[in-house]
């Protein structure tokens, strides 16, 4: 299961999940300027958006594949890249994705995707790894 952090006290400038596995994942969600950014669950299978958040997720993140950045510029429009965010006109879309596995085992893995859609100047960063340590505060709801 994948839970969202009431705290920001791993990063402080991030929205923070982590899951059973001590897998944390965290990503920039601060308005800089005139930037659009998100994140959403993908099927990879359907490219149907799954859930437009982590939390309560009953899946964990895949941290053996780590997490996959792909960058689409203007005149990068006419190669081939597999995201699932749409692909409205945009000066620079940066993309990171990182694959779900669910916790049962039989459902279809799934796919988190992050991304920024801006002129060069207002990337939304992430951060993913894997912690040994005690995680002050619960996660939310729980």
């Amino acid at each position: 299961m994948i839970y969202e952090l009431t705290n920001r006290d791993i990063w402080p400038s991030k929205r923070n999940f982590i899951d059973q596995n001590n897998v944390v994942f965290g990503y920039d969600d601060q308005r800089s300027c005139c930037e659009s950014y998100g994140m959403g669950v993908y099927d990879p299978a359907t490219h149907a958006l799954v859930a437009v958040s982590l939390a309560d997720l009953p899946y964990h993140f895949d941290f053996t594949r780590g997490a996959q950045d792909l960058r689409l510029s203007d005149h990068d429009r006419h190669k081939s890249f597999r995201f699932y965010h749409s692909d409205e006109y945009v000066d620079v879309l940066d993309v990171t994705q990182i694959h779900l596995l669910p916790d049962n085992g039989t459902d279809r893995e799934l796919v988190l995707e992050a991304y920024t859609e801006h002129n060069g100047y207002y990337l939304h960063d992430y951060s993913l790894t894997k912690t040994t340590d005690t995680i002050s505060g619960n996660p939310a709801g729980k």
